[in-house]
């Protein structure tokens, strides 16, 4: 398993940090793939193999991959519609190669739309109320489908909104937009980025086959405090309340409310959070150089 590749299609910032976790915890040699030049040349100057491709593009070659790998989807699906083109049309194409054993698919929350009683658990009925959830849940079930097609293991992550370094609402704030008080008062989870890589390692390590896990801070905290928490640690002023605010769609994305139950992450893939609530995040995100959303 040590030396098992490693293929992360969409290594951002979550991405480039598994690839570094994974390199100094198993010593796992890892190809990461980006879109943009620039991208390419970061990657590369952190010693990783890259596969440049831009995923909206039907031609192209595929990566060289060794036998034995697993597979990390993290690249998000096109930001219109309600299916994920980009993994319909590239996911069955590398397990095609048959050089995997398993895929791990990092959704969102997201599909499980507003649920403003109760937890909700990984049984809990998926029915996304945005275009963005709905894409979400599409991409879902086709990896499920296509890895069982491919037989290899399929792990799905729904992943609550991600903050830590250079991922705090920061234009947000400054540009002092109100919101409204029922936006503000929606509950909702978070994860730090730090928590998220160790969350995505252990799932490969130990996930189970067809298995889904909640990935969040299990405090589900109002969508105003979180950013009235950001605005504190950031010296900026708090975004004020107003009943006549307009529509604001990141934000109503971020704040759907409801309340994820993250048990099943910490009880079967044994994952300790460092940050179970965001004051504590909010602080070591600082604490490593914040600059923008």
């Amino acid at each position: 398993m040590a030396s098992a590749p490693l293929l992360i299609i969409g290594c951002g910032a979550s991405g480039l940090d598994l690839a570094q976790y994974c390199l100094a915890q198993a010593h796992r040699p890892v190809i990461a793939h980006c879109r943009r030049i620039e991208r390419a040349a970061t990657l590369e100057a952190q010693g990783l193999t890259v596969w440049r491709q831009d995923l909206d593009q039907a031609d192209g070659a595929l990566p060289i991959l060794p036998s034995g790998g697993d597979l990390v989807w993290l690249a998000p699906p096109p930001r219109q519609g309600d299916e994920d083109s980009r993994l319909r049309q590239w996911l069955p194409r590398l397990l095609a190669q048959g050089r995997f054993r398993r895929l791990l698919y990092a959704s969102t929350t997201g599909v499980y739309g507003s649920q403003l009683s109760g937890w909700v658990d990984e049984t809990g009925v998926t029915e996304p109320d945005s275009e963005r959830g709905r894409r979400r849940l599409d991409a879902e079930q086709v990896a499920l489908t296509e890895g069982q097609r491919a037989g290899v293991d399929v792990i799905r992550l729904r992943i609550a909104g991600i903050y830590g370094p250079g991922r705090l609402p920061r234009a947000r704030l400054e540009a002092g937009r109100p919101i409204t008080p029922e936006l503000a008062a929606r509950p909702g989870n978070r994860i730090h980025q730090a928590d998220l890589v160790i969350s995505l390692y252990q799932a490969l390590i130990q996930g189970r086959d067809g298995a889904v896990y909640n990935v969040a801070d299990g405090y589900p905290a109002p969508f105003g405090d979180y950013l009235d928490a950001c605005a504190d640690a950031l010296g900026l002023a708090r975004l004020p309340r107003d009943e006549n605010a307009g529509d604001d769609p990141a934000a109503a994305f971020l704040a759907r409310g409801r309340r994820v139950d993250n048990r099943r992450l910490r009880e079967e893939l044994g994952v300790c959070l460092r940050y179970p609530d965001f004051h504590q995040g909010i602080e070591a995100s600082l604490a490593k150089g914040d600059h923008a959303d």
